[in-house]
């Protein structure tokens, strides 16, 4: 992108100096008999530049509303359990183990906030005074480690015009987004590590002797402060692990079951 816009600025300010020089030295030597050339060639100048500013603010707000939809599309995957196989998504929760295939996979993550990005992404060109929608771009992305890597391309030339001044444009860029998604895949680890603890520990619908309180507290107990809304039925654990959305600075709970026959416990060898 920075190729293509670093292109145009340097084409629109060659053309600036070529029409300034022509208009001078027109207005010295000509004037008043081509007055109105002179005024006309000014007036195409000015809308050359106006339209110029008009593509790069276009672009600055495509580069900012890709990011941010394919951010709130991955975070909608995340809060809906959909981080790997769909098949593995049960009430809004994902089911660790469920199957084979069962584990937390980022590519399932990237290609399940592609197939929903769309719509998000018409929301923001929708507030944006120009005839573009989801359909005039293609967006991909890949996660490398803690890193959205974003690309961006126009299907066609986009036109802005004036009176009588045309300018097309086909914007194609990458976009690189930090974040913080891998501090996802202790999870599976947790739980082996802890597995002793999930065993023992009481489950939520316990009926005795031992009060509400004092069973939330032994089944926290197995999870480290990431986890929240943590219960245990049935031989069933449910819990949100916290995640730190870096890019748009806010908390996403990611819900998760798994039962624990299940689990592979880790022993510790003394």
């Amino acid at each position: 992108m920075k190729n293509k816009r670093g292109g145009l600025m340097l084409f629109t300010a060659f053309l600036f100096i070529v029409l300034m020089s022509y208009i001078s030295v027109a207005f010295l030597f000509d004037a008043p008999d081509n007055e109105g050339e002179t005024l006309r060639l000014g007036k195409m100048v000015q809308d050359v530049y106006f339209l110029n500013e008009e593509t790069k603010d276009f672009e600055f707000y495509l580069m900012k509303s890709s990011e941010y939809s394919f951010v709130d599309s991955i975070n909608w995957n995340l809060e809906n359990g959909f981080i790997g196989s769909k098949n593995c998504s049960v009430d809004g929760r994902f089911v660790l183990y469920l199957t084979k295939e069962c584990t937390i996979d980022f590519e399932e993550l990237v290609i399940n906030s592609e197939n929903n990005v769309s719509h998000i992404f018409d929301d923001y060109l929708k507030n944006y005074p120009l005839e573009v929608d989801s359909n005039s771009f293609l967006l991909n992305a890949n996660i490398m480690n803690d890193k959205l890597l974003l690309y961006v391309d126009a299907v066609d030339k986009i036109e802005f015009s004036n009176e009588k001044t045309n300018l097309w444009i086909k914007p194609s860029f990458e976009i690189l987004v930090e974040q913080n998604w891998s501090s996802l895949s202790v999870v599976g680890e947790q739980l082996s590590k802890n597995y002793g603890c999930l065993v023992n520990a009481p489950s939520s619908n316990f009926v005795g002797d031992i009060d509400s309180e004092k069973i939330n507290n032994e089944i926290d107990s197995c999870f480290s402060e990431e986890y929240s809304e943590i219960s245990k039925d049935s031989g069933k654990v449910r819990f949100n692990f916290n995640l730190k959305d870096l890019y748009l600075g806010r908390i996403v709970e990611v819900p998760f079951e798994v039962s624990l026959k299940d689990i592979n416990p880790i022993t510790s060898i003394s």
